[in-house]
């Protein structure tokens, strides 16, 4: 039985802003949080109407590099040779052959390799339902299958992990069946349409 890798059941959700992230298989948890990415501007109330298109100007500067700060580009994880597409002001935090581990303030990504026996398109509901279950992720129950994900067989879990959007996902590359991977997408509400890009990338290379 292919074993199932595990996340910490408890406080999923703090310390990401300081750098930390999710555990990596088979080692002491490590808790992290998903802040929102938001930044708070205070105007005086002393400022004269004069200031209102140094304001407005500051505004936009600020809207303007934060939708580019968010910008995707095509990521290469080549131990697995497999690409996606993630923002391109991630921070990886750990690249190796047991996990990707990247983020920033408003998405974070952890990809969990699993090597055993092979999997079957029809096992994968099971597995990540199980794995879903066991990392507490509040979910109504259903797997949902991905059709035509660029050559992957891939199934999902939508959820919410500490009142965060949260997806899972599981895929199999037909071509290699003794490998899945296991997929936590954790993000900012407002990033939806990011979040969703992100998992409908994710391409055999």
């Amino acid at each position: 039985m292919v074993s199932i890798p595990r996340q910490n059941p408890e406080g999923l959700l703090r310390g990401l802003v300081l750098g930390n992230s999710l555990p990596p298989l088979k080692s002491s948890p490590k808790n992290f949080c998903l802040y929102r990415g938001n930044v708070i501007l205070v105007l005086n109330s002393n400022y004269t109407l004069m200031k209102g298109k140094v304001f407005v100007l500051g505004i936009f500067c600020f809207i303007t590099a934060n939708v580019m700060g968010q910008s995707l580009k095509t990521w290469n994880w080549g131990t697995y040779k497999m690409q996606f597409q993630a923002p391109s002001n991630f921070k990886v935090d750990k690249n190796n052959s047991e996990i990707f581990d990247a983020g920033n303030d408003d998405i974070h990504l952890t990809i969990y390799p699993e090597k055993g026996e092979k999997i079957s398109e029809g096992e994968m509901a099971s597995l990540l339902r199980t794995w879903a279950k066991d990392n507490k992720l509040k979910f109504d129950g259903r797997v949902q299958k991905m059709e035509n994900l660029n050559g992957y067989w891939g199934v999902y879990v939508d959820g919410e992990a500490n009142s965060l959007p949260t997806t899972i996902l599981l895929l199999v590359d037909p071509d290699y069946p003794t490998i899945s991977f296991y997929v936590w997408l954790q993000y900012d509400a407002s990033k939806e349409d990011m979040a969703v890009k992100m998992l409908q990338s994710f391409i055999p290379s």
